[in-house]
Order: structure tokens, then C-alpha cells, then sequence
């Protein structure tokens, strides 16, 4: 009891100090539509660096055809404002994108022939340049990636002749070395992943079957060790998710679910305004951005933010105070 009074007098304290209303406090929960992305696609995969989310690749139907573009964009949530960037080397789509120092790398996919591209890619918004990296040991499509204290991790995905994968795969970006980790307990691909207090968590997918998955699996980098958790309370799919004050947001389809590791638990969310598969989420400052995807083959340009509750984020001593309120929560 004592310590539940500390902590709503911080939120009195923040309140009178910076003006935030004690409603902004609580689970805002609710989704609103923001500036549209300039070319409406699916299939594409999103990253922040410095507070501004990057719209890499996609594709669009075109002549009977889901083409692959090369197609950069930049998301400025505080300006709500796009901006064109350089074209990628490799058009793409159904392939991976993880920030690492301020870089932007790009795994796998498909290429416009239809073939697996095993290129990785290097993109720096300092500069607006793209350079050409190692190749992946296994070229694959619809594979996930997160990165964990500076290395990036491929997990699972597809293969020519729809072989689907286990494989972990541990990329330095500094040294542009490769090396393989211990597999996931289930091949698939279309998964999404998240990283929690360095961990990763491998969420959904579909298996060889084409099959979705409500399987849920966390790895620890650091031991190469796999460990089941709970199934997400329903099967989706075309997941993405992103990570806010240690919660993971699925987003599938229309439907939101939050999952917390440190209790295995999950919870239905707000769900979006737009219904749509294959678009892509990023977090910035405790908003969650679903961006493109696509209804009935139609790629979309629909932005749409999400207020998690944590939107706050006060800077200085009065961080710390609100850092005790988020760790009750």
C-alpha cells in the first residue's frame, strides 16, 4: 500500500510539473490515422533510426504480377511529414530490415525475377547512401530479423522450392561475418519477432503447410538456448510487432494483442481503424505506426498511430520518478 501512495504521487508530482493531464497516464489504447505513405504497397519492412521510420521495399500488383520495388520512405511521426530517399540497390519485398548503430541492413526477399536474394544490404539515412554487404549463409524469403547488443539475428523464413527454415543465423555488422546458432523449435516463415531485456521473441508464422501458427518461442542470445511460451490466444496472421516499456503489440490483420514476457501473458488491444495483411509496424516514443499492407490485393498507403499509454517520455531527473511508474505497471 505504502509503495502504491509513492508511486501516485509521482504521477501528482509529474502532473504539476509538466502539465500532463493524469488521463494521459492510463492506456490511451486507441488507434488514429495519420499522414498516408506517398506509394501505397505491402510486403515491405520498417525501421527507426533517430526517431524517424523508414519504409524500405514493398510491392504492388502490376501486369497479373506482385512486383518488388526498390522504394525508400521517410517518416517523421512529430512532423507527421514523408520524404522521399535513395532507391535500395535490390528491389525487393517479403525480405527483413534491423537498425544497428544508426544503419539500416536488409535481408533477403524477393527479387523482381522471382528469385531469393541472399545480398544484404547497408543503408545510412546520414547520408542517403546504400553499400552492399556479405551475403546471408541461406538466402531466404519471409524471414524475421531483430537485433540484440549490436548483432543482428535472421531467423527462420523460405527458400526456393518453398523449403521452409529453422536456421538462426548471427550477422556482425562490423565485421560482416556470419555464424549459426542453435535452430528454432519449428521451421517456418512469415514470423515476426521482437526483443525484450535481450531476449528474442519468434511469434506466429506459417509452417510448410502454409499453415499459421499460434506458436510463441523465446531464444536467449546469450545461453543459444530455445524455451516454448504461451500461444497467442488466437491464430493470425501477416504478423508484425514492436516492442513499448518492455510489451510486445502484435498486429494482424485488424486485431491488436499485447504480450508481456515477464508474466507469459497476452491481451487484447484496440483493434486498428483499417483492417489490412502485410503492412509493417515500428515504435517511436511509445506510439506504435502501422504502415501499408494491403485488402483484397490492393496495396495501401494507410498510416495509423497507436497510443500505447506510454507515450510520455520526460527527460532529466523526473525520468527516473517515471520510470518507477512504468515498472509497476
Amino acid at each position: 500500500m505504502r509503495r502504491h501512495i509513492l508511486h501516485m504521487s509521482v504521477v501528482l508530482i509529474l502532473n504539476a510539473l509538466l502539465g500532463i493531464p493524469l488521463s494521459a497516464l492510463a492506456d490511451a489504447d486507441m488507434w488514429t490515422e495519420k499522414a498516408g505513405m506517398p506509394t501505397a504497397r505491402h510486403w515491405l519492412s520498417t525501421s527507426v533510426v533517430n526517431g524517424r521510420i523508414y519504409a524500405i521495399g514493398g510491392s504492388v500488383p502490376m501486369g497479373g504480377d506482385d512486383v518488388p520495388l526498390p522504394t525508400v520512405e521517410e517518416y517523421d511521426p512529430k512532423r507527421d511529414i514523408w520524404t522521399e530517399k535513395a532507391d535500395m540497390l535490390t528491389a525487393r519485398k517479403a525480405h527483413s530490415t534491423s537498425a544497428v548503430n544508426g544503419k539500416i541492413y536488409v535481408f533477403g526477399g524477393f527479387d523482381s525475377t522471382g528469385g531469393i536474394v541472399s545480398a544484404v544490404d547497408a543503408y545510412d539515412p546520414a547520408t542517403d547512401r546504400w553499400t552492399r554487404m556479405a551475403n546471408m549463409l541461406i538466402p531466404k524469403a519471409d524471414v524475421s530479423t531483430c537485433a540484440v547488443s549490436g548483432m543482428i539475428y535472421a531467423i527462420g523464413g523460405r527458400s526456393s522450392g518453398n523449403w521452409f527454415h529453422s536456421t538462426v543465423e548471427e550477422y556482425d555488422p562490423v565485421t560482416g561475418k556470419w555464424r549459426k546458432r542453435a535452430d528454432m523449435p519449428t521451421a517456418r516463415g512469415g514470423l515476426s519477432t521482437s526483443v525484450v531485456n535481450g531476449k528474442i521473441y519468434a511469434i506466429d508464422g506459417w509452417d510448410a503447410g502454409f499453415a499459421w501458427l499460434s506458436e510463441v518461442v523465446e531464444y536467449d542470445p546469450g545461453t543459444d538456448i530455445w524455451r516454448i511460451r504461451s500461444n497467442m490466444p488466437v491464430v493470425r496472421g501477416t504478423p508484425s510487432s514492436s516492442v513499448v516499456d518492455e510489451r510486445i503489440y502484435v498486429v494482424s490483420d485488424a486485431a491488436v494483442e499485447e504480450y508481456d514476457p515477464a508474466t507469459d501473458r497476452w491481451k487484447r488491444k484496440a483493434d486498428m481503424l483499417t483492417p489490412r495483411f502485410w503492412s509493417s509496424t515500428s515504435a517511436v516514443a511509445g506510439r506504435i505506426y502501422a504502415i501499408g499492407g494491403q485488402i483484397d490485393g490492393m496495396p495501401l498507403s494507410i498510416v495509423e498511430e497507436y497510443d500505447t499509454g506510454f507515450a510520455i517520455e520526460p527527460e532529466g531527473k523526473l525520468a527516473a520518478l517515471w520510470g518507477e511508474i512504468r515498472a509497476e505497471r
